[in-house]
C-alpha cells in the first residue's frame, strides 16, 4: 500500500469507536480540495488505531484545518445504481493542528515516542 497526505478540514467530527475485533479506533472526515483552482472536492475517511494519533484527531472539531499523513485505502463501492470510488487514510500522524491545540498535541505525541525522538 501508498503512503499519502492529505490537507483539509474536518469535515465529520472526530468520533471514537470499537470495531468487532475488540480495537479502539478513532474516525473523522476530512474535506479538501483539490485540482488547479480548486474546483474539485475530495472526502476522505480518516482511521486512526495508535493511542497518540487517536488523541490527536480526537481534539479536533468540524471546521478545524488538519493535515493527515498514513496509509492510503481506495474502494470501488455502487452507490445508486453507480460505481464511486472510496478514499481513506489509516492515519499514521497528525502533521497540522490548530495552534490552540499545538502544546498538547506535541506532548501527547512526545509521551508515546521514543525518548530520542521526542520534540522540545
Amino acid at each position: 500500500m501508498g503512503k499519502v497526505v492529505v490537507a483539509g478540514t474536518v469535515s465529520q467530527a472526530p468520533a471514537r469507536r470499537r470495531l468487532k475485533n475488540g480495537t479502539l479506533c478513532a474516525t473523522a472526515v476530512v474535506k479538501s480540495t483539490c485540482a488547479k483552482g480548486g474546483n474539485r472536492t475530495q472526502f476522505w475517511q480518516i482511521a486512526a488505531f495508535n493511542g497518540a494519533v487517536q488523541l490527536a484527531l480526537m481534539r479536533l472539531s468540524r471546521g478545524d484545518p488538519i493535515i493527515v499523513q498514513g496509509t492510503v485505502k481506495a474502494e470501488i463501492q455502487e452507490q445508486n445504481g453507480e460505481i464511486a470510488l472510496s478514499f481513506g487514510v489509516i492515519a499514521e500522524r497528525i502533521l497540522d493542528v490548530p495552534p490552540r491545540f499545538g502544546d498538547k498535541i506535541v506532548a501527547a505525541l512526545n509521551c508515546w515516542a521514543p525518548p530520542e525522538t521526542r520534540g522540545n
